[in-house]
């Protein structure tokens, strides 16, 4: 939820669409190094290094998908965008912009962006509680 690029701190792609969408201004978004995002009354928890917890929907192709040559052409009708966030990306393989989830070894990285914006939008948000830490911890000193 945070890049952070020669000491300075920008919003990625998914978290500045979810503010514009919402209709929130700069100020309205708030980064506790570490701990969360706040966009709005919305509080993100993030881990460390600025990373939150995706809350997938399923495998890849979850979201439509739509052709841009289909787009310029009119074989979507217009409205069908109507109200939305339109995220543009590669589907092909070959762009290397594939990430790895839970249900998918190939899901295009648009489709995570928009993902994380619905997650964020919807309030789906996943938290870490301390004893699922704990948990974790001890599991992995077992091994």
């Amino acid at each position: 939820m945070v890049v952070e690029y020669e000491g300075e701190y920008y919003p990625p792609m998914a978290l500045q669409a979810a503010r514009l969408y919402l209709g929130l201004s700069e100020m309205e978004m708030e980064l506790k190094i570490g701990e969360s995002v706040r966009l709005g009354k919305i509080d993100i928890q993030t881990d460390e290094i600025g990373r939150m917890l995706v809350d997938y929907f399923g495998k890849e192709k979850t979201y439509p998908y739509h052709s841009a040559a289909g787009v310029v052409l009119g074989e979507v009708d217009p409205k069908f965008f109507a109200g939305k966030i339109v995220v543009v990306g590669a589907s092909a393989l070959a762009t290397g912009d594939s990430k790895v989830t839970p249900f998918s070894g190939n899901m295009m990285g648009f489709e995570k962006n928009a993902t994380v914006m619905e997650n964020i939008l919807s309030n789906r948000l996943v938290y870490r509680s301390e004893s699922t830490m704990q948990a974790l911890s001890i599991g992995l000193i077992v091994l």
